[in-house]
């Protein structure tokens, strides 16, 4: 039988040309070609039986059924599929097509039974159904979908005999890692050798890494198990050569906070890149900031450009590096004016303080908007009667306080103007002498006072400074809140006040783009909203009004502890 006549498989070979002429040598076999066209071959040998024209028709009829897919390959990879009646196989496809969408939705059943044709004949309860329920069962937050289309041939493989031990082989290797997500991002480690090459290959990335926790690298970054070991080699040292710098093992830092690097051609893509910063911020600053933030390499850097550009001119002098450090959305959010949004800013402030001065201190405040910008500085006035010329001075000597979200600046400045007048009513009238002198103690005690201190101290602490703030909290929400004692369930009482004035302020709510402090998901679905300047809690929260399991903790365990 001839597979020239209808078999149309491409021969495995190389051409070679020949130098100097535009002419091609004979067809060339190695080894492992002749190794594929044996088998080849062997499929050729099993069709054997049957005539040439009903295979022809038969391959015809399989190409009507996947007719997006490469039928002849299916049938070189298994030759039943020529050997079974067309309506039969018919009814196969069509059942096997229901039953895998009914199983793994969205899954497109015909390419994966086009990269497995085995999915056709095997027993879909016994094997496929058994195989894809177990895997949900070990991975319930996994998309199974998603990694059997990636990887198909995991449903052709036996579960006990090979699914559950490279499973508990790869818990063994990763054992503080979250396999499922790792899975996720690269499906074909349920088909990898597991307790060979993969053990291996942790060995020798260990040994190439040996400051950084290769199993965390290896399950953020799944891909490097593809990579040579001699290419990871050489492109560390060559990221050495590009990044020299006097701290031990900066290098490794680097490739923790982005595993890509090893996977990145430096010659095409990091060296030109950082030639690039190079001439955008000076040698010096450029190396810094790859140090620093080294997802910089991600960015189209003419974008970035043209950002900064915009920064740089209307803030001179500005620290980029340190801008960028505490500002990595600027990299990353979408195209604004960076012009119109400054402008913004500084309309916003009070006169005689300069945005660029501000910047400089809290480059995080660019990450405001300028409404509730205004909204934290009005607060402030109101609650602490400070004149616009106090404000300009406070603003230039600590403007930390302005970083703290709204609803927390407004409650804690709310209680502490209170605090200040029952203190004030307290005391003996004679001493006092009237209202004049009351005032003149508020603005006393103002003045000791660290608004940012006051705004941003952790809420164990700001609690043991005023044992009655928890008691404030509850009177200002009413209900049947109880604040426990010694105040630890002031953390919640604090958040759910911090949103109600928030909600107050009838600014429109807006997911934030920015992260960190600034934005991003919180626990108990919490959520800050408008750049950093308020928080939201969603629609059935779990903070009701209960008492809490006893918790004393910072109002945001993120934000840098500030002295009293």
């Amino acid at each position: 039988m001839n597979n020239e006549t209808f078999w149309k498989f491409p021969l495995v070979g190389k051409r070679k040309a020949e130098e100097g002429s535009g002419t091609v040598a004979h067809e060339t076999f190695e080894a492992n070609d002749m190794a594929i066209y044996s088998d080849r071959l062997h499929a050729l040998d099993m069709l054997a039986p049957l005539q040439v024209a009903i295979i022809q028709s038969r391959l015809e009829h399989l190409h009507t059924l996947f007719p997006s897919e490469n039928a002849t390959s299916m049938a070189y990879r298994l030759p039943d599929l020529l050997r079974v009646e067309p309506t039969d196989l018919a009814h196969r496809v069509a059942e096997r097509r229901v039953q895998l969408e009914a199983l793994l939705p969205a899954c497109r059943p015909l390419r994966m039974m086009a990269k497995v044709p085995a999915l056709v004949f095997q027993d879909f309860d016994a094997q496929t159904k058994k195989v894809a329920e177990n895997l949900r069962r070990e991975f319930p937050e996994m998309d199974l979908a998603r990694v059997v289309y990636q990887n198909p041939i995991v449903l052709a493989r036996e579960w006990d005999a090979v699914i559950l031990p490279k499973i508990t082989a790869l818990r063994a290797l990763f054992p503080k890692q979250d396999l499922g997500k790792m899975i996720a991002r690269r499906p074909d480690l349920l088909s990898r050798d597991v307790e060979g090459k993969m053990t291996e290959k942790l060995a020798g990335l260990a040994a190439l890494l040996p400051s950084v926790n290769v199993q965390e690298l290896v399950a953020r970054q799944p891909d490097l198990l593809a990579r040579d070991l001699s290419l990871i080699s050489s492109r560390i040292k060559h990221l050495e050569s590009l990044f020299p710098t006097s701290i031990p093992g900066e290098i490794f830092t680097m490739i923790s906070r982005k595993p890509t690097l090893l996977l990145t051609n430096s010659d095409r893509v990091i060296g030109p890149k950082l030639g690039h910063l190079k001439r955008l911020l000076g040698s010096a600053a450029a190396l810094e900031l790859c140090h620093a933030m080294p997802t910089i390499f991600n960015r189209d850097l003419d974008k970035v450009e043209e950002r900064l550009g915009a920064l740089i001119a209307h803030l001179p002098g500005i620290d980029v590096v340190r801008f960028l450090k505490l500002n990595p959305a600027f990299l990353t959010e979408p195209e604004g004016d960076v012009s119109g949004h400054l402008a913004a800013l500084h309309t916003a402030l009070p006169p005689g303080v300069e945005l660029a001065k501000l910047l400089a201190q809290e480059p995080q405040l660019y990450t405001e908007k300028a409404a509730v910008l205004a909204l934290k500085l009005r607060e402030v006035r109101e609650r602490t009667g400070l004149e616009v010329e106090e404000m300009t001075v406070r603003l230039g000597r600590d403007a930390r306080f302005l970083i703290v979200p709204y609803g927390l600046l407004a409650a804690r400045l709310r209680f502490w103007a209170a605090w200040q007048q029952v203190s004030a009513e307290g005391k003996d009238a004679e001493e006092m002498k009237g209202k004049q002198a009351g005032e003149e103690e508020r603005k006393k005690a103002l003045k000791r006072i660290n608004l940012s201190s006051l705004v941003g101290m952790p809420l164990d602490r700001f609690v043991a400074l005023y044992p009655a703030y928890p008691h404030y909290l509850a009177s200002k929400l009413g209900g049947d809140w109880t604040p426990a004692l010694g105040g630890n369930n002031a953390f919640r009482l604090e958040k759910v006040y911090s949103g109600v004035l928030w909600r107050q302020t009838g600014l429109v709510y807006e997911k934030a783009r920015f992260t960190g402090d600034h934005g991003g998901d919180h626990g108990g679905g919490y959520h800050q909203v408008n750049g950093g300047g308020g928080r939201q809690w969603k629609k059935g929260s779990q903070y009701s009004k209960q008492q809490s399991p006893g918790r004393s903790k910072p109002y945001n365990a993120k934000r840098p502890v500030m002295s009293p």
